[in-house]
């Protein structure tokens, strides 16, 4: 039970359930017909990123849940450059680095060529927020890290918008890129509305709880990085919500989104 409670807190229990699944071919076949059957119940419930690698050992990972999205997300991107995998198909080479194409272990060869900056920011914003967010930027520049090489804070016009995140190469948007964001995306895409007596405290940096919600995009999974407005599509906050948007209304008073940056000094 210890590592099954590790393994749930780390992000990994799906490659534990596979490698006690081909223990025996009968719970290999019992993984195979829930992953196919539930594919849509898992899939909404099923966080967007994790600190962990998918790890590759059959065809059953195949029908994981993110990799199922993944897959049917990357088909949708357009792009110069292409690297093709056995499990995700041909994804572009601007999402080298990010989860999961990035952190996925297979017996697949490793991809030689690197992405240009601008090559990377636009495939990551197209893969998390719509291809509509490519539009919200110009002149993007990255500054990098200078231990590591990798991309870190992101420039549009000289403004700061965001951060890449080293683990898995996910873009955070500061308020002022949540703001450009905003003016492309279609409503509700990627916001989380709320309530009018709700807002000065979010706008402060308060969690927000499942009660707070008016409204939200319908497609928010557990980890998603979300936009928090008010009624009148005002940035407030933007942080990383915590459950997927179908689960919501299932709670009467529950943590959805943890806070990151927000647009108001707290008192």
């Amino acid at each position: 039970m210890k590592k099954i409670r590790t393994a749930i807190r780390e992000g990994w229990l799906w490659n534990l359930v596979q490698e006690r699944t081909r223990a025996h071919p009968k719970l290999l076949k019992a993984l195979i017909h829930i992953l196919w059957r539930y594919r849509d119940e898992l899939e909404e419930r099923e966080p967007v990123t994790k600190r962990s690698a998918i790890f590759y050992s059959g065809p059953e990972t195949l029908m994981r849940p993110e990799v199922i999205r993944a897959r049917r997300i990357a088909r949708k991107l357009e792009a110069k450059r292409f690297f093709r995998t056995s499990i995700y198909g041909d994804v572009p080479l601007g999402l080298k680095y990010t989860f999961p194409f990035g952190q996925t272990v297979s017996m697949d060869e490793d991809v030689k060529d690197e992405p240009s900056d601008e090559e990377m920011i636009l495939s990551i914003l197209s893969y998390q927020f719509g291809v509509e967010a490519t539009r919200a930027f110009r002149n993007l520049k990255v500054r990098r890290s200078r231990r590591t090489g990798m991309p870190r804070d992101v420039y549009s016009d000289d403004i700061r918008i965001g951060f890449i995140r080293p683990h898995d190469g996910f873009f955070i948007p500061s308020i002022e890129g949540a703001k450009l964001l905003i003016k492309v995306l279609p409503w509700p895409m990627c916001r989380v509305v709320v309530k009018k007596e709700h807002e000065d405290e979010v706008a402060r940096g308060t969690t927000v709880f499942s009660n707070f919600v008016e409204e939200l995009d319908p497609n928010i999974r557990p980890h998603s990085e979300v936009i928090v407005v008010n009624k009148l599509d005002e940035v407030l906050a933007t942080g990383k919500a915590i459950l997927s948007a179908s689960e919501v209304r299932y709670f009467e008073r529950h943590p959805f989104v943890i806070i990151r940056h927000h647009s108001l000094h707290r008192n």
